[in-house]
């Protein structure tokens, strides 16, 4: 008999689903629990009930029940964590300075066209994410940004934004935005990074370079007044890849990159909100960034590895779209993580005093900016047939094969089947290809499940005959989910494992039968 079956002849079972929305933190509301009547089939939607609210008997029984189940999930994490062999995850499987096309071989297995030079670098992490993106994501595009904390203080600082964060938060693809967005707002306000987190004002400026200021400065010099404070959004959009396309292989021929930007403004007292077109000094400063892009890129590899991401979208988006990608788990084995996340930056703020002929000598200027990057990457395609090996630009990337300016790296996946076991702490391991455990057993048979992200164990599960738990880390600690016959339990922890949230919903329900 089933555990759902059991239940029913229990009582008419109300049929729960998973709960709705994101997993509150501390101090946030109720999870909520979508709950259906087997008999009319009409849901609702109801909050679980705050260990507060339970009965004392009550109270105390879910308690110990969930900071058991956590104690022993936590520390199998703990001990998971560090119980990890050498990974045999293949280095540098696609290397080299730039993402080029693709090919699709007679075995029917594709291999990737890369562009090399002295400064080649591993790009397999960048094609393993974009492949598992769209896999996951479709078409959406990425973005990255920096709000700031106060709409009526820049000088507070930003909150790091990311969409979907879950795509973007763990991975270096998301670093990279964040890095590339810093450069264009840096550049606007007259600074270069220096290193460890510092910055200084740009020394050697690039040809025709003109910061915010030394642009007011010129205009003023004309007897063009400018606003003396200005609030701006600046965007870095990356949002179409033209290639020329074929059933068998694609070679990218341009990547569009543009600067937007436009005026902000305080809108319900405590809001930014777009309210024009950039004003003339950031329009003049975005066209300078926007034409000299690419050439700041081979000094900043942040923005390189913007480009290089379109590049990996769309070459995925075609690979998809052939039925010619690995398997999923390469992709995912290879995901390029990383050990923090950035969730905020400094102020973008810049106050300066421009001193100039006339009756009170003195203007005192102000910019403030916020933004971000965008990633749209949309394939744009010209559509050719196959052609032969001696016609075209076809004909000129798979000739230049042979003298070095490209190479082709098959991507094979022979290794994903690297699993090994090893016995360590009473219990039986199973580990796989990245060096982390998947699943361990211990004397008595009892199974638990992990996952991690490539460099830690982030979760996990255990399955018994009566009840389901798992463990997640979380930003701010642990997130812990249980369901056995009698209720569900949603509980958070903090990263010291003490608990500070825990909610019970009834897993049945008796429903009045209808006549």
């Amino acid at each position: 008999m089933s555990f759902g079956e059991h239940a029913m002849k229990q009582s008419l079972l109300v049929l729960l689903c998973v709960a709705m929305g994101a997993l509150p933190s501390h101090a946030e509301n109720a999870p909520q629990m979508r709950v259906t009547n087997p008999v009319t089939g009409q849901s609702t939607v109801r909050s679980m009930t705050p260990l507060a609210d339970l009965p004392k008997s009550k109270a105390v029984v879910v308690s110990r029940i969930s900071d058991s189940v956590f104690a022993n999930l936590y520390g199998a994490i703990a001990q998971a964590d560090t119980t990890r062999m050498a990974p045999q995850l293949p280095q540098a499987m696609v290397r080299g300075k730039s993402l080029e096309g693709a090919v699709v071989g007679p075995d029917g297995k594709v291999s990737l066209s890369v562009s090399t030079s002295a400064a080649d670098r591993d790009l397999t992490g960048t094609i393993a994410w974009a492949l598992w993106y769209v896999e996951t994501y479709g078409e959406s595009k990425i973005q990255f940004s920096l709000d700031p904390k106060s709409a009526n203080d820049f000088a507070q600082g930003n909150d790091a934004r990311y969409s979907p964060a879950e795509a973007l938060k763990p991975f270096s693809i998301g670093r990279d935005l964040y890095e590339a967005d810093m450069d264009l707002k840096y550049y606007a306000l007259g600074y270069e990074r220096d290193g460890a987190n510092k910055v200084r004002a740009i020394t050697s400026p690039p040809p025709g370079y003109r910061s915010r200021l030394q642009i007011t400065a010129d205009l003023f010099a004309k007897g063009i007044e400018r606003q003396s404070k200005v609030m701006a959004r600046l965007w870095i959009v990356c949002d179409s890849v033209f290639a020329t396309t074929s059933d068998k292989s694609m070679r990218i021929d341009s990547v569009q990159v543009r600067i937007h930007a436009r005026q902000m403004g305080v809108t319900n007292g405590n809001e930014l909100a777009d309210i024009a077109d950039a004003d003339t000094v950031t329009a003049l400063f975005t066209h300078w960034f926007q034409a000299n892009y690419f050439q700041l890129a081979q000094k900043h590899p942040e923005l390189e590895a913007v480009v290089q991401n379109a590049k990996a979208l769309a070459i995925a988006r075609w690979m998809v779209s052939h039925k010619a990608q690995p398997d999923a788990s390469w992709a995912q084995l290879l995901l390029p993580t990383v050990d923090s996340a950035v969730i905020s930056g400094p102020a973008m703020v810049r106050r300066d005093t421009l001193t100039r002929e006339r009756p009170n000598g003195k203007d005192i200027l102000v910019v403030q900016l916020a933004g971000g990057v965008e990633v749209g990457a949309v394939l744009v395609e010209n559509r050719v047939s196959d052609p032969a090996p001696s016609k075209g630009k076809t004909a000129q990337l798979q000739a230049s094969l042979s003298n070095g300016k490209n190479t082709l790296r098959p991507l094979k996946d022979d290794w994903l089947k690297n699993v090994r076991s090893r016995k360590a702490g009473g219990r039986e391991w199973t580990i796989g290809a990245d060096g982390l455990p998947l699943a361990s057993v211990d004397g008595a048979g009892r199974k638990i499940h992990y996952k991690g992200t490539g460099r830690h164990v982030t979760a996990a599960s255990s399955v018994a005959p009566n009840a389901h738990a798992s463990v997640n880390r979380t930003e701010n600690g642990y997130s812990l989910d249980y369901q056995d016959h009698d209720r569900f339990l949603s509980s958070r922890y903090d990263v010291q494992g003490r608990r500070t949230d825990l909610w019970e919903f009834p897993a049945r329900q008796e429903i009045p039968s209808s006549r």
